[in-house]
């Protein structure tokens, strides 16, 4: 990576004990950035205003406006925010799942090796500025046979816990759908996200299992660490311990090839808020296939970029705003449904 590039780069540092401020100015700087510092959460609200960064590494307790206050004020009144860090003492599961439901984009607890900051600043502008590779025209997707039930998948990173949850929760059971979604995230959220979700669901939520016999009226949530895909004959999931795609694993774009590959004009695919381009060129398979791709409008998504490329991508894409997506999904289901049965 060049010098250059390096310094493009804008890093804004909240932090309010000084050593801890000038611990991490350091780690950057000898990496080759040149970061800002300011010492409350107000003050860098102010300077996101002020100043386009490309990055955000807050601490959570601080005077003025904590942590999550900013990542909150940020996602809802800064167009194009920056990708934020949670950098903080507060160490538990409970505290990391706070931090990412409030809209933080990872989290890193203290103590930490300067190669922990570098490494998550580094993964993090890798999905930034991923180029989305040249949709290449796809013949009609046609399916041998008619699938038994219709597959509706759904494609989340950044801010995505929430619009999930909202469009899951609000969704009524699906007696003749099977849905699967991919929210980025640690093994641990994920979890965690499956367990609660389920608590408020009318469909049963699980985490993907390999070889575990698809039933429709379930939700599917990709586990950590591993792709999931949907396998023909009997449907079945398959966990794929493969290299990341878009820079993420799971990944939506080999779930979605394979529903539109099992499921074909029988499925529905959702990209909802997130950073990067992921779900777009599997959206382009649930299109070729003759389904039908919804993407979050911009404007309600947290991050807009994933939606955004989703509609580029794919240029029959409907764009819905987030709390019309449960609607849609239950009218083109239940329209798949209905032919699927004639």
């Amino acid at each position: 990576m060049t010098e250059t590039l390096i310094k493009k780069r804008k890093i804004l540092i909240a932090e309010d004990d000084d050593q801890s401020a000038e611990l991490l100015k350091m780690i950057l700087e000898r990496a080759g950035y040149s970061p800002d510092v300011v010492y409350n959460g107000k003050k860098a609200y102010s300077a996101i205003k002020e100043k386009k960064y490309d990055v955000l590494l807050t601490d959570w307790m601080m005077p003025q406006m904590d942590g999550i206050e900013l990542i909150r004020k940020v996602r809802e009144n800064i167009p194009n925010p920056p990708v934020i860090i949670v950098i903080t003492a507060l160490s538990s599961q409970d505290a990391r799942k706070h931090a990412l439901n409030s809209g933080a984009d990872d989290f890193l607890a203290k103590p930490y090796k300067p190669k922990d900051i570098l490494e998550k600043v580094e993964d993090l502008f890798s999905i930034i500025e991923q180029k989305l590779p040249k949709a290449v025209p796809l013949s009609p997707i046609v399916s041998d046979e008619n699938p038994p039930f219709t597959g509706i998948c759904i494609a989340a990173s950044s801010g995505g816990p929430q619009a999930v949850f909202k469009i899951i929760s609000s969704i009524p059971f699906l007696r003749e759908s099977a849905v699967f979604i991919v929210q980025h995230g640690p093994q641990w959220a994920l979890q965690d996200m499956a367990f609660n979700w389920n608590r408020y669901c009318k469909m049963e939520v699980k985490l993907g299992s390999h070889g575990a016999k698809i039933r429709p009226g379930n939700i599917y949530l990709a586990p950590g660490k591993c792709h999931m895909i949907i396998e023909q004959g009997p449907l079945q999931i398959n966990l794929v311990d493969g290299p990341p795609e878009n820079f993420v694993k799971p990944a939506a774009d080999p779930l979605f090839r394979s529903v539109a590959k099992c499921f074909g004009r029988f499925s529905v695919s959702v990209v909802l808020s997130g950073m990067g381009c992921d779900g777009a060129l599997g959206s382009l398979h649930i299109s070729a296939a003759s389904g039908v791709v919804i993407a979050q409008s911009p404007e309600t998504s947290l991050v807009k970029f994933m939606p955004m490329t989703a509609m580029e991508t794919v240029p029959d894409a409907l764009c819905i705003p987030l709390d019309k997506i449960s609607d849609a999904i239950v009218k083109y289901s239940t329209e798949q449904s209905k032919k699927l049965n004639n």
